[in-house]
């Protein structure tokens, strides 16, 4: 997960890591690649800008227990994206 304090956004600090990690993956013979949610546009265009290509999109679905921590008291939830 890639996440940036408000107060530190906009600074290139993001680009930075991803060029570095990306460099580290190639380097070892791995693709990088990322799933996007489909709501987040500002990560969408930082991929995009990085080379990054959109490949499909993704479907996905999780599970916590009631009264775990997991963005909405526990249950079922649906998420879609896409991956670059």
């Amino acid at each position: 997960m890639l996440f940036t304090p408000e107060e530190h956004r906009r600074k290139g600090y993001a680009r930075l890591c991803l060029a570095a990690l990306s460099r580290r993956l190639l380097s070892r013979g791995v693709t990088p690649f990322v799933y996007i949610e489909t709501d987040n546009p500002t990560s969408q265009r930082l991929f995009s800008r990085m080379g990054f290509k959109r490949k499909h999109r993704a479907n996905w679905i999780g599970y916590a227990p009631k009264g775990k921590k997991s963005g909405g008291g526990g249950g079922c939830g649906t998420k879609k994206g896409c991956c670059y």
